[in-house]
């Protein structure tokens, strides 16, 4: 069967958006830390902040509508384990 639609006719080259830096070296900078025994921003809690608002905009999407999400609501069934 035929197809009746270019569906190429429409598309637009997208420019090269430049260099990607080297994953390992970017991943070197999270070592750094590790071997000074520095402080590392993105910690447990921050990630499981992440999951719990990706998890949100799920819900959102799912209902079809907005939802109200707190701060203070996020992480709060972790307690201790991530402090």
């Amino acid at each position: 069967m035929d197809q009746p639609l270019n569906f190429y006719q429409g598309w637009t080259e997208v420019p090269d958006a430049g260099a990607y830096d080297n994953a390992f070296k970017v991943h070197g900078s999270f070592l750094r830390h590790v071997a000074l025994g520095e402080p590392f921003r993105w910690t447990l809690r921050e990630g499981a902040k992440g999951v719990q608002l990706a998890e949100a905009g799920l819900r959102s999407d799912a209902s079809a509508g907005s939802i109200s999400i707190r701060s203070k609501s996020l992480t709060h069934n972790l307690g201790d384990v991530v402090d």
